[in-house]
């Protein structure tokens, strides 16, 4: 794997949650314009473990965090607004029992008013998982459970001919 360029290494060193082990870190960078979204979702326990760290470049915006609702129906959905420049970082429940994600809308509700959206570029920071099985402690969410393979999510297709 190529390493993360200096400048990220920085950024997440200063940010590093105190569950990070030494294992391999890896960043997405992710760009979202106003209207854009991403559903909710917990990142796979198989592929990353605990500690996520998400910093706000450009824009802020609300995220929105609840139980994942597949266990519990009539969680509450909690709005976090995420100033520019700020991180936010998930473990323990708040990384491997609840989903996260982004409404796809052009503004939020912020303390009463509304505020509109701006470009906003993501810095998303994960470790990968120790070798192992899944120490999650969450066993009731956990989708690395029974063996289940560690493989990395991708939106790539297997092409035709590959061994994959």
């Amino acid at each position: 794997p190529t390493p993360l360029p200096e400048a990220f290494l920085r950024v997440a060193d200063a940010l590093a949650p105190p569950c990070w082990s030494n294992e391999p870190l890896q960043c997405t960078v992710n760009e979202y314009l106003p209207g854009q979204g991403i559903a909710p979702h917990v990142d796979a326990h198989g592929a990353f473990g605990d500690g996520i760290v998400a910093v706000t470049l450009g824009a802020g915006l609300a995220i929105r965090l609840q139980q994942n609702p597949r266990r519990r129906k009539d969680a509450e959905v909690h709005a976090v607004w995420l100033p520019p420049r700020s991180a936010l970082i998930l473990t323990g429940a708040a990384r491997y029992v609840y989903t996260h994600g982004i409404t796809s809308r052009k503004g939020d509700l912020v303390d009463g008013a509304w505020r509109m959206r701006g470009r906003r570029v993501s810095l998303t920071f994960r470790r990968l998982p120790s070798p192992g099985p899944c120490p999650c402690g969450f066993p009731e969410s956990c989708d690395a459970v029974a063996g289940a393979p560690r493989f990395l999510p991708t939106r790539l297709r297997p092409q035709e001919g590959s061994l994959e």
